[in-house]
């Protein structure tokens, strides 16, 4: 006969891993808001002021870069805002950084 065997597996609560929420001040810090899905927009701007280089990885060092919100309420290119954003957060702790997203939901 055929059992099927149980697994423990985690909850995703157990999963999720809470971010710290206070950080010692960095030397340098760029905060942004409001891109609105507006993808060539975010890049220009992030390497206007030096967060990336022309390949889109990231050059801001120990710096810490911060986006707070309006990323996901409108525009064409939300999806690849999204994950540009998520892309900027590993490469930053890499290299020392940080990079931090705050969402507001409003009615």
């Amino acid at each position: 006969m055929w059992q099927r065997q149980r697994t423990a597996s985690r909850s995703p609560k157990q999963q999720l891993q809470v971010p710290e929420d206070e950080y010692v001040l960095p030397e340098t810090m760029f905060v942004i808001s409001d891109i609105e899905g507006n993808f060539a927009g975010l890049k220009m701007i992030l390497q206007s002021a030096g967060v990336i280089d022309k390949a889109l990885h990231w050059s801001f060092g120990k710096g810490h870069f911060v986006f707070n919100g309006d990323l996901f309420d409108r525009g064409g290119q939300v999806t690849e805002c999204l994950w540009f954003i998520y892309k900027l957060e590993s490469e930053a702790e890499a290299a020392g950084g940080k990079s931090i997203s705050f969402s507001a939901i409003t009615k």
